[in-house]
């Protein structure tokens, strides 16, 4: 993509209000505030009030998904830390156009798609749970795992977005 001698683009992160973020999240305020008293999430603040970015949205959305299958918020918390940044991409990939993609640097890149929880060992990226679950047989380890699938995980809370994540200006000198 070329651009006209003297244009500019610049790319804005938004920030979404806690009830926006409960609306795209599904994670209710009151747990919110409860995970940042603990020290779980750290939004940012605009203006006084919460503000949160898309990485700590896809931080959310994992953080739900891990407790509401019985994992201990704590743990949860450690692996959302690895999976937010593969969920924040697939929501920019789901709620940026074709022609912004390529400002984002996400025209063309691989990202792996899955991560799989292991209940006795370490969290492991992967593009299909059947790589992973070969890898278990062939060390002769135990294959019983949660799988999440970060892709649908990214494109669900691009759909609850009220807006893009990431907007991009174009401008051209005078």
């Amino acid at each position: 993509m070329s651009l006209k001698p003297g244009a500019r683009i610049e790319i804005h992160e938004e920030r979404f209000s806690s009830a926006e973020a409960e609306a795209a999240t599904l994670v209710s305020q009151v747990t919110q505030r409860d995970w940042l008293r603990r020290g779980l999430i750290q939004p940012g603040r605009n203006g006084g009030r919460t503000a949160f970015k898309g990485l700590d949205l896809a931080f959310l959305v994992i953080l739900r998904e891990l407790t509401h299958h019985q994992m201990f918020v704590a743990a949860a918390a450690e692996i959302a830390a690895l999976a937010a940044p593969l969920v924040m991409t697939f929501a920019e990939w789901a709620s940026t156009t074709p022609e912004d993609a390529p400002f984002l640097g996400l025209h063309g890149s691989k990202v792996r798609r899955f991560l799989v929880v292991p209940h006795d060992g370490d969290a492991a990226r992967c593009d299909a749970p059947a790589e992973w679950f070969a890898r278990q047989d062939a060390e002769g380890k135990s294959a019983s795992a949660l799988i999440l699938d970060c892709r649908a995980l990214g494109q669900e809370l691009a759909q609850r977005l009220p807006r893009p994540l990431i907007r991009v200006e174009r401008s051209v000198a005078e």
